[in-house]
């Protein structure tokens, strides 16, 4: 979807292909119903992936989305989010993300912009099973847990939260980060890294 147009999945979508994405945005806003299936097979791509550089938009996930553990392939992000010049831009979590492919993020938000600019929210349940991964990788962004961040046992040098540059990250009074993976080489993993 570009230019403000109102994206909704309510079925099944898988990506196989090398640098693809199951929901490309372009200032537009997207929500993955309850009963939308979105399944990541392969690296550099995205469930949804949208860049915003005009108005105030949302990625909603009310339904999941999968990074499946493919061998060999990793760098993948179940949402990523980029707000490089002008905007806001809100991602939510409502239900589920998993993120089994290695080196990926459950969602991944950059932000060039004030660090309000770019707020990810996390209101059910993200899930890493395997090694060097994030639940929310954030870069200048305000980031809040409200539920769960689970960081399995394979879940090696993996992070709950990444912040960097000056994100502002919260886990909330009911936010639960579960960090069972902490056997990593060279590092142990950490629920959340700022």
């Amino acid at each position: 979807g570009v230019d403000a147009s109102k994206v909704t999945n309510r079925k099944i979508i898988t990506t196989e292909e090398l640098g693809s994405a199951g929901i490309y945005l372009g200032n537009s806003d997207v929500t993955n119903e309850a009963n939308g299936i979105i399944t990541v097979k392969n690296e550099t791509s995205a469930g949804i992936y949208g860049v915003f550089d005009v108005g105030n938009h949302n990625i909603v996930n009310n339904g999941t989305i999968k990074l499946d553990n493919i061998n060999s392939k990793t760098k993948s992000a179940g949402i990523y989010g980029n707000l490089p010049n002008t905007g806001t831009l809100t991602i939510t979590n409502n239900k589920v993300i998993e993120a089994d492919m290695k080196e990926s993020a459950g969602i991944y938000a950059v932000n060039s912009l004030s660090v309000d600019a770019l707020k990810v929210i996390n209101n059910d349940t993200i899930t890493l099973n395997n090694e060097k991964t994030a639940g929310i990788f954030a870069n200048k962004s305000t980031v809040s847990n409200n539920k769960s961040i689970i960081l399995n046992a394979a879940a090696k040098s993996s992070t709950g939260i990444f912040g960097q540059n000056n994100s502002n990250v919260t886990n909330e009074a009911n936010g639960i980060i579960s960090v069972t993976g902490t056997a990593g080489v060279p590092g142990l993993s950490s629920g959340i890294y700022i």
